[in-house]
């Protein structure tokens, strides 16, 4: 933990690479932790690696779908994928990605199966920035 602790702290400074270095100690010492996995996408994101960032949230996500050991945990991978998505892609490629290649370990059928009822993936609402992002948010 002390050295997530310090992951963080370097991230918050703006020591990306320093975090990115010690990110990729802690991930050799626990390789599947999910949240050590999504901090290791944040600081890719972050230091402008998009192609590494956008293969590894993939990952991340295709690896939270298979095992769904934690559903909070799944919920909040989900949606750091798509932040990620909405602010480096544009809205169309976005929600295909987020469709297609994020859930074509499931397409979007099995992607319906996986998330709860009440939730549903739809274009932002006008005045939201409608052309730059999508948006997965509970029925009302």
């Amino acid at each position: 933990a002390i050295l997530f602790d310090y992951i963080l702290l370097l991230k918050s400074s703006g020591d990306l690479k320093r975090a990115q270095k010690v990110a990729g100690e802690l991930l050799a010492l626990c390789p599947h932790d999910p949240i050590y996995r999504l901090v290791e996408c944040d600081l890719l994101a972050g230091a402008g690696d998009a192609k590494n960032a956008l293969a590894r949230y993939e990952a991340l996500v295709r690896y939270e779908l298979s095992t769904k050991n934690d559903m909070d945990v799944l919920g909040l991978v989900i949606g750091k994928y798509r932040e990620y998505l909405n602010n480096h892609l544009p809205a169309g490629e976005a929600a295909r990605r987020f469709l297609e290649q994020g859930w074509s370990f499931g397409r979007t059928q099995r992607l319906r199966n996986t998330l709860p009822k009440t939730w549903r993936v739809s274009p932002s609402p006008a005045g939201c920035g409608a052309e730059k992002k999508f948006v997965i948010c509970c029925k009302s």
